[in-house]
Formats: structure tokens, sequence, C-alpha cells
């Protein structure tokens, strides 16, 4: 039996069913990091995890001494040396559980991790080792959690209660203050009978929450424990409408790698000022570096339980111009942008019944944008906003709060030197770097004397704590007081404590090895930070470097692993390089973007999906890189990202900013001789799509044709196809059908030549759905059937589900309600798999619709209360009035005439057009026959009238006349004032609107 290693927990080796205690040492830490990495691992790489600052020569040597040690260790033998790297492969429980994870096994999996990596373990002489330690920790943590969530989940879809109270237990601990876990942890403890213990977990849960954060727990959470106090049902008393009509809350605040330190009394008065109905803007103004990010976000945290809605962090340091905000606002908040439909009035739409807190980073980029803001709490009753800025944003109802540095003692005090903020900040990041740093009282004066010298600054003292490493206390107080005078005698210009931070740069920097700063320098390219690989790659640094550096408070890690840099340490680092080394740098960005981008391209579709959540982390260096490829006009990597590029846009609703960056690009290319005509059939093709999906008919058809030209003299078939594809559905739009037919047919036939069966089932579903609508159900059934089939067949769940729900359609259509239902419950489940939310929402509209089609009430409610929240979510107000209208006539069918009026009317606000279109009259028809049902006949006949000039004589005479011999037998109720005024409102504004006067 081989050796094996268990790593978490406390370290052994096990051989032969034998297991003895793993001595820690620094060959065996060697071998331990390449046991986890499981691979081949550049020697410099290796080197600089245990010599972080020694020149690569003197790190490399030290390695060498360091693998000859780890060789002689009786345990070593599958160690594998070559010139530049070094590879140890051995079993461990780590892989073992990494597996289980792949292969979802997730039974094993929480058997597996019985505590964390090494356990507390932490290597007091190698400060990069220890935070490459701290990072693999949390991720395997992470891991663990989420494995434990599939467990419980999986166990309560088996029936066993028990066995998840258990699992559930074990994932609290992880996060006690955890809230979805502790409501999924109460429910299968009551339902397992262990009542009086979910009211004990609960309790314990709310003294914690109250310790912690002076805060309650959620609204859900309360409710939850009173039916559990009055041993109610909870699956009879919250329907499954109740139970999913609501979103969780948002929380996107992002994980800090270091403790957040001090800043109580600000933090008090904050939550104050928040606390006040008044303040609803509370702007942080300070100077770069004075910690206003940092504090923005405790406050955020703090406060989130006060936010029903939850809180969302939207960074604005990496946008290159205001016109970003909203697209960057909408993708924080996880709403996909509808076409033809202006995204801020989208956004306006999902805040407006939000009780949300908004916290906005580094205004100061984008102050142009500060009248949105204005809009959006202008349109809001319960949205607040964080704003952190270097300025005021200048606005009505802001409130200022100005940040200062950390507090510090006074020059004569001498006492309790470590209760202060700016003190404990230095004395923690100093011990990041020196972890076996102990400190005097004399270095607790020296201290002192420093945080006098930085006023508190917290990104100047860490900076001066990073020094610890390879100095004395004593010996960074007297290079503060002694080398500020010469830095700052030519810096006149600049306020003083500006001035304190410039100085603490340019002596940070030029203690740093050659390569920390090469690496820090080139760093200042990326924007809105780098992955590991994007790092390594255009910096040419190594992991152990950018670690080394994020102990230095040089970089930022933003977990699980990616890095930025500070705003001011970028400005300020950028000055180290020329013209020659920014250009070689662009061209370093552009070549691994590009390449990033061909590299997601060339993958399948099924593999798409989860890089394409990869390409949104990068979105603002796609967005730079793609900036600068138009700026140098390179041709090649515009072919290499255009494919990408379009793919990221059209698939996360970005069309808007789509169809500006295309138009951008296709202005460049015309100018351009010769034509390069496959290049410019794409952008053509891209640019018309964008188009498309604005409702610019004209342009798009245009775009379309345009590219067909280009497209075929490139001999590029294969985008032809998807060209003719989409003129089909411009057709369609126009209501063109049989035009629509026949250019989908060019396109199946062309992907049918190019044996692209992806394309031929896109091109098939199309024709379904075109036929469909032209009542040809037969045939329109025989392309969705073949359309399906072939999905399944390449495993594409989510095109599979799209044409399982077509079918649905047709189904309902011929009046196959079972059938439809089928359909629609099956592509359902696969389209909350890949949270596809317009699909979900489309997929539980049409059940609703089945459901009050068959009397189902109740169950209609319950599928059209979801429908209608996540088409507000996201942004989708132009097919919104439909489920609106259809959960009206369910509340009618239960007699709940209030709800069903105040839904019809809603549904009647947002149906718009330039004239009075068929919706409308048959919402209003809908209405009026509901005031009847009420008793409101008065109104009822106002209506009524009001319908007459703009109805066909079929439609009076199958909706309107038979109304109207209602009305004569109807009962007379009094309508209560609150309805009697939304009436007059609405029916105001559609007369107004349309023009609309009464017959």
């Amino acid at each position: 039996m081989p050796v094996q290693l268990q790593l978490l927990g406390l370290p052994n080796l096990c051989e032969e069913g034998k297991t003895q205690p793993l001595r820690l040492n620094n060959p065996s830490l060697v071998l331990i990091y390449l046991a986890v990495k499981a691979d081949w691992v550049s020697r410099s790489e290796l080197a600089f995890l245990f010599r972080p600052d020694d020149d690569e020569a003197s790190a490399l040597k030290h390695l060498r001494l360091l693998l000859h040690r780890a060789k002689q260790l009786d345990w070593a033998h599958a160690l594998e040396l070559e010139q530049r790297r070094v590879r140890f492969r051995i079993p461990s429980d780590i892989a073992a559980f990494k597996l289980a994870c792949s292969e979802q096994n997730w039974p094993l999996a929480s058997r597996l991790y019985t505590a964390a990596f090494l356990g507390d373990f932490s290597p007091a002489d190698l400060a990069t080792y220890a935070a490459w330690l701290d990072l693999e920790r949390a991720d395997l943590a992470m891991q663990a959690q989420e494995a434990l969530g599939f467990y419980a989940r999986d166990l309560e879809a088996q029936g066993n209660v028990s066995g998840a109270a258990q699992v559930y237990a074990d994932l609290l601990k992880f996060d006690p203050l955890n809230e979805d876990v502790l409501q999924a942890y109460l429910k299968v403890l009551y339902a397992s009978g262990s009542r009086d213990r979910a009211l004990r977990v609960f309790d314990d849960f709310s003294a914690l929450l109250l310790k912690e954060f002076d805060a309650q727990p959620l609204e859900e959470s309360l409710a939850l424990v009173r039916l559990i106090r009055e041993n109610k049902g909870l699956d009879s008393t919250l329907s499954k409408g109740q139970a999913l009509s609501s979103s969780p809350p948002i929380n996107n605040l992002p994980k800090q790698s270091t403790r957040f330190v001090g800043r109580k009394a600000e933090l008090a008065d904050l939550s104050a000022q928040l606390a006040h109905e008044d303040c609803r803007l509370l702007t942080l103004i300070g100077m770069g570096g004075s910690g206003k990010s940092r504090l923005a976000l405790a406050l955020a945290s703090l406060l989130q339980h006060s936010f029903s809605h939850g809180v969302c962090f939207v960074p604005l340091a990496p946008l290159s111009s205001s016109d970003a905000v909203i697209s960057a606002l909408a993708q924080a908040l996880g709403l996909t942008l509808a076409p033809r439909t202006e995204p801020l009035e989208q956004i306006l739409a999902f805040l407006k019944d939000k009780k949300l807190l908004l916290v906005l980073d580094n205004f100061e980029h984008v102050l142009d944008a500060a009248p949105a803001l204005t809009k959006l709490l202008q349109a809001t009753e319960h949205l607040k906003m964080i704003v952190t800025s270097r300025e005021s944003l200048k606005l009505i109802g802001e409130w200022l709060f100005d940040v200062e540095g950390l507090s510090y003692p006074d020059s004569e005090v001498s006492d309790g030197l470590e209760s202060y903020d700016a003190v404990e900040l230095f004395m923690s990041s100093a011990k990041r770097v020196a972890p076996r740093l102990e400190f005097s009282a004399a270095d607790l004066a020296r201290i002192a004397q420093i945080s006098q010298r930085l006023t508190g600054l917290p990104l100047a003292l860490e900076l001066a704590a990073s020094w610890a490493r390879i100095m004395p206390i004593e010996r960074i107080a007297k290079e503060l007081s002694e080398g500020f005078e010469l830095l700052e005698s030519s810096q006149t210009d600049l306020p003083e404590r500006h001035r304190n931070i410039k100085a603490m740069f340019e002596k940070t920097w030029a203690g740093l090895s050659e390569k920390k700063r090469e690496t820090l320098a080139k760093f200042v390219i990326f924007q809105g930070g780098a992955s590991l690989e994007a790092a390594e790659e255009v910096t040419g640094t190594h992991f152990s470097v950018l670690l080394s550096l994020v102990n230095e408070s040089l970089l930022k890690r933003i977990p699980p692993n990616r890095f930025d840099i500070h705003e001011l340490l970028k400005q300020f680092a950028a000055q180290h390089l020329d013209e020659r080394q920014l250009n070689e740098l662009r061209q370093l960005y552009v070549a691994y973007f590009s390449g990033f981008l061909h590299t997601y391209q060339a993958r399948s579709d099924k593999e798409k999906l989860p890089g394409r959540n990869q390409l949104l982390k990068d979105i603002d260096n796609l967005r730079k890189n793609w900036n600068l490829i138009l700026e140098t006009v390179n041709t090649k990597a515009l072919l290499l990202s255009t494919d990408a590029m379009y793919d990221l846009y059209f698939n996360k609703s970005f069309f808007y900013e789509g169809k500006t960056i295309f138009q951008e690009a296709l202005a460049i290319l015309e100018q351009l001789q010769p034509v390069n005509h496959e290049l410019m059939g794409k952008i053509l093709h891209s640019l018309g799509v964008f188009n498309m999906h604005q409702g610019n008919v004209h342009m798009s058809s245009q775009a379309f044709k345009k590219a067909l030209i280009s497209l075929k003299k490139a001999n590029n078939i294969e985008e032809q196809a998807y060209v003719y594809k989409n003129l089909g559905l411009i057709a369609k739009q126009q209501g063109q059908l049989a035009q629509a037919v026949q250019e989908l047919k060019n396109s199946l036939k062309l992907f049918r030549q190019l044996k692209d069966e992806t394309g031929v089932a896109h091109a098939l579903n199309s024709l379904g759905i075109i036929l469909k609508n032209m009542e040809d159900f037969d045939q329109a059934q025989a392309y969705l059937l073949e359309s399906l089939d072939t999905f399944e067949k390449l495993e594409l769940e989510d095109d599979a589900a799209i044409a399982n729900h077509n079918l649905g359609s047709i189904a309902l259509m011929q009046g196959d309600y079972k059938g439809a239902k089928q359909h629609y419950l099956s592509s359902l489940r696969v389209f909350e798999k890949f949270d596809f939310r317009h699909g979900i929402a489309a997929s539980n509209t049409n059940l609703g619709n089945i459901e009050l089609k068959l009397g189902n009430y109740k169950d209609a409610i319950g599928f059209l209360a979801i429908s209608i929240r996540l088409k507000k979510e996201i942004g989708d107000l132009v097919s919104l009035p439909e489920p609106l209208r259809q959960l009206g006539l369910s509340y009618r069918g239960m007699k709940n005439y209030h709800a069903a009026i105040s839904n019809l009317l809603e549904a009647i606000s947002l149906a718009t057009g330039p004239q009075p279109q068929s919706l409308i009259i048959e919402l209003l028809v809908d209405l009026a026959d509901t005031l009847i049902e009420a008793g409101h006949a008065s109104e009822a006949q106002e209506i009524l009238a009001l319908c007459l000039p703009y109805s066909s004589t079929e439609f009076i005479q199958s909706y309107i006349e038979p109304l109207q011999v209602k009305l004569k037998s109807s009962l007379v109720e009094v309508i209560s004032p609150e309805l009697q005024t939304l009436l007059e409102q609405n029916l105001s504004h559609i007369q107004s609107t349309y023009n609309m006067q009464p017959h």
C-alpha cells in the first residue's frame, strides 16, 4: 500500500495501515506544497515562496539546498526534479476530497473534510508560505461548505430529515450567523420531531446576532419560528407561491483577506446617521489611503440585517467612463437587462419596492453619473446608499462624513498604547510579514510615534509595518523621522498627508526586490484586478511573489484567487514605467486577453456556461483589451476577440454596450484597406444582433445584409448560416412569417451542409416557433422534436429545455393541458438548474395560465407570483402585463376582488404602445368584468364606454355586449376610497397616454 498524506487536521503519514505524525519543517513544507499542487511547479515559484525578498539567483540557490534535504525524507521517493520545474505526486486526503467534490460525491466529501488544512499551524518565519496556507485553507473550507449544503439538500429530498439536520448543524459551524442555513436547519429539526431543539437553536442564534451586530433575525426567520412555536405545519401554511415569491437577500460584499481594525466610534456615528429617516445618501469623503472603502464595507456588513432585500457592493474604480455605471450597477444587482427598455428604467423598476443598501465605491472616477443616483432615490422609498469618494457628489439630500486617520495617541500618552486603532493596525500588519515579532514597551512607544507621524492613515501604516520583515521597529521609526524630510523637500505642492503617503511609497519601493518592483509596476495595467493566471502571464511573475506583495499590503487578495492593487498605489507604481515599457506591457496584455477570449470561444457550447462566468469576472479587463485593440488597430487581436465578446455581451444581455463597442469597431474597419471581409462580416453580424434586440429592425436588417456580402467574399459559411437565421427572426418580428420560414430554411441548409448539429438544432427550434405561430402544428412539432433530440444528444440541457418549453406551447394552444404541463415542468427544472431566469419566469407564467384555465386558482397564484417577481428582477417589463393579468384573473376566481383589480391595473399601466393596442383593450375588458363581479357597475360601465371606439365589431359582439347584459343584473357594492383613487389615476393615465375618448 503506497504512502498517503493526511493533511486535513494534524498532519500524518499513513503506510500499511500504520499512522505516524508528520514533522513540519521546511523540507516537509516543500513536499506538502507540491503534494497539494499535484502538478509541475516552477523552481522560481518555489524559491520565492521561501525567500520572497532575495534576488532570483539567491532564492534558487537556497531552494536547491531545500530540495536536497527534502529528498532525504523516507516518504519523498516520488519527488521528481527537472532543471526548471519540480513535481511530487502522492495520495492525500486533500486530493481525495477535491476528487469527491468534482464527482459530486457529497457523502464522501463530507466525511473526508474533518478539520482545517494542517489544523492551526502557521510557519513563523515563512510569511509568504503562511499566506498560501491561509488561502488554501479558506478555499478548502469553502468547498466543504458547498459539499455539506448539497449533501443536506440531497438527504432532505430522500426524506432523511434527521440526517439532514446533522449535516446542517455541521454547516452552521462554519458561519454561525448564516441565516439561510439556520432556516433550513430549523425546518428539518422541526420535521424530525425536535421542536424544542429547533427553538433552542434559534434562541442561541438570536443572542449571538444581537451580541455581534446588535440586530434582529430576518422577518422570514421570525415567521418560521412563530409557526414552530405554534406547532403548525410548515408545508400547509406556506404555499409554493408564498415560499418562493420573494428572492433571498442580495449580499455580494467582497470577502476580505485581512481583519478590519478599529473605527468603533466612526461605525457608531455612521450607523446612527444612516438610521435617520432623511439620510438616504451618505458619502464618506477622504483622501486616498484613508480607509474609506474598508469602513464602508464594515458599515454595510454591520447593517445588512436591517435591509430585508440585502446589501449590494458596486466597485467603480475599474470603470473608464461614467457611461458604464448603469451596466456595473445592473451586474452587481444580478439584473439581466432586457432589450428594448432603457437600462436605467429597468433598474428603477427593480429597486422600486426594495429595502436595499447600495455601496458605491470610488465614485470620484464617475462623478458625471451622480444625477443617476438622484433618479434612483426619487423612484424608490426604502433604498439607501453609502458612497465613498475623494470629493462630494454635490447632490441635494447628500449627507457627508469626513474619514480621517485611525485614532493614535498624543505624544504625552504612554499607557494603553495598544488600545489605539492606528497602533493596533500597525502591530497586526507587522505580524503578517514577521510572525515571530514580539513588541516591547519601547517598540510600542515607537509605533505610537510612527502613528503620529503618519496621522493614522491606514495605507501608510500598513506600508510602514511591511518594513518589519527587514528591519526592527526602532529602525522604521528612525527612517520615517529622518528620511521624510529629504523626500518632502521637493513635494511642497502636495498636502502634507498626501506627501506622507507618497514618501512612504517611495521608501517602500526602494526596499523591494527587483522582481517585486517589476511585478508591481506591471500590475497597473489591469482593470478591476486580475486572476492568478492573468497576473502571472502578463507580469511574468510567480504566485509566491504575488502572495508576498499581499503580505506587504502592496496588493490586495480577493478570495479565492484574484489580486488587485489600491488605486493610489496604482498611480504611484505607474510612474515607474517609461513609454517603451508601457507599450510592451500593453502588447502582453492584449496578447493574453485576446488569447483568453479565443480559448473560451473554442470550447463546446456545454463548456461555455461556466467559462462565461469567468469572463464576467474580467469584464473590466475585457473592455480595456477591446479599447486597446481599437486604439492600435490590431486586426489580428480583434479577430481573436470578436466572437467571444459577442457571446458574452449577447448572453449577459449587454445589448446597449454591445452595440456601442461593435459600432466603434466598425467605424475603424471601414477606414482600412484592403477590407478584411471575414472580420467585417463578423462585426456587422454582431452589430445587427444588438440592434435587433433593441427593436432597431431596419438598422438590424441592413447590417445583416451587409454582413452576408462580406461573409460570402470571405467564404465563411458558418457565419452566413447564423446571419440567415437572424434574418428569419427579423422577418418574424415584422410579421413576414413566410419570409421568415424561407430565411430559416436557408440557414438550416447551410448548417446541415457543415454538419453543424448545434446550428441545425437552433434553426429547427426557430422554425418550430414560427410554424407554431402560423398554426401549422404538425410541422412545428416535428421540427421541435428533432431540435430537442439533437440538443439532448449533444448534452446541451439548457437549449433542450427551450425546445421542450416550445413543445409545451404547442400543446397548450391545442388544449392539451396535461401534456403542456409536463413539458413546462420538465423545462422549468433545467432552467432552475442553470439559473436561467427568463426561462424560469416564462415556465411559471405558462404553468400559472394552465392552472388558471383548470380553475386551480391557488396553484396558479403560486406560479404567477414567482414569474412576476423574476420578471421585475430581470427588468422584463415588456412581457410583465400577461402574468399580472393572469394573477388578477386568478384572484377574481377566488373572489379576492381587491387583489384582482390591483393586479389588472398594474398590468394596464405597463402595457405600453403608440396607440390603444388589443392587449390594453383586452385588459380593460377583464377589469370591467372583474368590477361587475365585485358589484362596481358604474365604474365598469365607464371602462366599457372607453373601449367601444377602439374595438372591432367581432370583439364587441363576443366580449363587450355580454358584459353589458351582465351589468343589468349585477349587484351594487360601494367601492372603497382607496380602490376608487387607484382606478381614477390609472384610467386618467390611459386616456392621456393614448388620447382615448369614451363612446
